[in-house]
Order: structure tokens, then sequence, then C-alpha cells
């Protein structure tokens, strides 16, 4: 049995998602463990792991530079022994790598989730360079734009890094069939998404505000929660949106919250390769996205949906109105973008994927230990 460890913070990004995903789909020959960092962590996360028969637990963070948390996560690991551990997220980046230094394990491999640029500045930058390049095996993207920027920003050899594409249990979704749109009015728009600095909720809002200024009829869900929901709270009051924008929080029943609704939006910064963006097209709903890196290697523009620029709420609210007013060009948005999803983002196929890696690294592993 190959024991793998997975490391990852918080418990309520895409990164988690994914990370559960694989989990749950790795082959019997592996062992999965995951370990949540965090300030504090998702309890229904933790609690999905157990239900899912994974073994898992959760290390809080008290402060930015906390020596405690360094020695309990180096125990967490020791007592784990894990042949492969798998670092997600910078968090985990810096923390695991650090506590991983001189302990028994054959392989130390992280994963890129994001097209990041500044990776939390300068001195942040050049930890994560000499950390990627000494004290990792490997760099997993988990795109060919997060590589491109990887391969840029972190000076990584093409032989240190390897792409895996996210993807999603489509399983889950193949009762989904193809509504009329929309099937609501107001047509009901949703995203699925933290609000925090890293997407853009923002724009969306405010090209809401624009559709009702035309008089075109539509609501809006978030689903998430984050830094940025007070202020974005003020702001659609501010607006005189409150009878059209709601704030779900956290849910259990997002897919659900998905088949309910007519049109999905993903407005952000900088993504890596979005699990909510996968399963709102899974579900058979016509999606726009802001084009950021991530983004682009998902939708086709104008064949399996619309992208937009970024911080544009003026042509977000045109493309959304576009769909509004041309239901067969969203429902054909729709069907290509159903088929695109469970052709080529489909979880066991990352699974199997990453254990190629693995397999791969232990080999040579091995052989230098000969």
């Amino acid at each position: 049995m190959i024991k793998v460890l997975h490391v990852v913070y918080g418990g309520t990004g895409g990164a988690a998602r994914i990370v559960l995903d694989i989990a749950m789909h790795h082959d019997k020959r592996f062992e999965p463990t995951v370990v949540l960092l965090g300030y504090q962590v998702n309890p229904n996360y933790l609690s999905e792991l157990r239900e899912s028969g994974i073994k898992g637990e959760a290390l809080i963070k008290s402060r930015k530079w906390d020596f405690n948390f360094l020695l309990r996560l180096r125990k967490t690991i020791r007592f784990y022994n894990p042949d492969i551990l798998l670092l997600h997220t910078p968090v985990a980046y810096f923390w695991g790598r650090a506590a991983a230094i001189g302990l028994d394990i054959k392989a130390v491999l992280t994963v890129e989730h994001l097209a990041m640029k500044n990776y939390n500045g300068l001195i942040g930058r050049w930890i994560n360079i000499v950390q990627s390049l000494i004290m990792s095996d490997k760099t997993i993207c988990v795109s060919d734009d997060v590589k491109a920027v990887v391969k840029k920003e972190l000076f990584l050899p093409d032989d240190k890094i390897e792409i895996i594409n996210n993807g999603i249990p489509v399983q889950k979704f193949s009762e989904a069939t193809l509504r009329n749109f929309p099937q609501n009015k107001p047509a009901k728009i949703i995203m699925v998404s933290r609000l925090d600095q890293q997407k853009d909720p923002e724009t969306l809002i405010r090209a809401i505000a624009l559709l009702s200024q035309q008089g075109i009829d539509v609501k809006l869900d978030f689903v998430g929660d984050g830094t940025l929901k007070e202020d974005l709270e003020g702001l659609t009051k501010d607006l005189g949106l409150t009878h059209l924008v709601s704030f779900l929080g956290m849910r259990s029943d997002v897919k659900r919250l998905l088949f309910d609704s007519d049109l999905f939006v993903l407005s952000t910064h900088r993504e890596g390769l979005p699990i909510s963006l996968l399963e709102a097209m899974a579900i058979g709903l016509p999606c726009i996205a802001t084009a950021v890196p991530g983004t682009l290697n998902v939708i086709e523009e104008g064949i399996s949906g619309l992208l937009v620029k970024e911080n544009d709420p003026v042509g977000l609210s045109q493309a959304i109105s576009f769909l509004i007013k041309n239901p067969n060009t969203a429902s054909s948005f729709s069907r290509e973008a159903q088929k695109r999803v469970l052709d080529k983002f489909n979880i066991c196929r990352t699974a199997r994927e990453y254990e190629k890696v693995f397999d791969r690294i232990l080999a040579l592993s091995n052989l230098d230990n000969r």
C-alpha cells in the first residue's frame, strides 16, 4: 500500500474540493490521508472525509508565524509516515516543505492551483522559488495557464513540472438534462465561489445594476462566504439591489441550487482551473466567465460559453443580456459545455494521472536507494 498525505489550507475552496475528490477516487493501491491547515477550518469538510472513509484531521494556526504549528505539522507528517507528501495551496507549500525537512519521505510534491503572479510579494516569491527548486521533487500545475505562470515566476525547468487538469466526479451529474432557457422569470443567475480578493463579485453586482436599469429581469444568488461579504452586502444596499441579490453563504446543496438556476457567472481575477465552473457546465448551465488564466482552459469562447474582460461590468451585463435574449445560443453553449466537461474533466482521469506521477517518482526513488 502506497501512503499519500494531502495537505491543504482551509477546506472551503476549490483546492480543498479537488483534494477530497482525488482522495475518494484513488486506486486501491493508494492509502490517502488529508490534513487541513488554517486559522479555522471547515467542519463540514472533515465530516465529509469521515463519511467517505478517508482519514483526516485539522491543524489550527494561532498566528502568522507560529513555530509550534510547524512542530505539530512535522509530528503529524511523521505519524502518518507517507511515501508521497502532496502539498496544495501556498500555506501548505511553505509550512509543509519546512516541516518535512529530514523526514524519510520518498517524494514531496507541490500542486499549483492558481495562476498567481505575486506569490505574496518579493520575499514570498523567492521563498517559493528556493523551496520549489530544492525541496520539491515535482510541481503539478492544474492547467496549461498555471504552468506558463509557474515557469515564468518560479524559474522551474520543464522536467520539474507536470500538468494534470482538475476534474469533477462526472457520475454525480449523469442525470443532468438540458432545460429550456431561461426556466425562471426573472432569469436566475448564480455564482459559486469564495467572496475574497481572488474573485470579483463586485463587478457582477454592478452588472446586475446595469441590467436592472435596462429593465432586464434577473436575480442573482451568491453561494459562498469570505472576507468581502460584508462590503458586498453594503454595495448591494447602496445600489438598491437587495431585492435582486441574495447572499446564501456556505451551502451543502450546491448541486440543487445549480439545477434551479438559469445562468452561471464566474467573475474573478485569477484562477487555476475552477471547479465551480466545471460543475455548472456539467449541470448544463450556460456559463460566462472572466477571461483570465484558468478559465481560458475551460471555456471555448463562443462555443461552450462566453468570456468577458476583467473588471468590466458593462461587458458582463452585455454578455448576460445577450444570452437571455438569445435562448437558442444559450442552449447550444450548454450542450457544448456539458459535452466538454464530461469528455475532458473527469475526476477518475485526474486521479489516474496523479498516480502515474507517483509511480514514476517512486520508481526513481527506489533506483536511487539501491
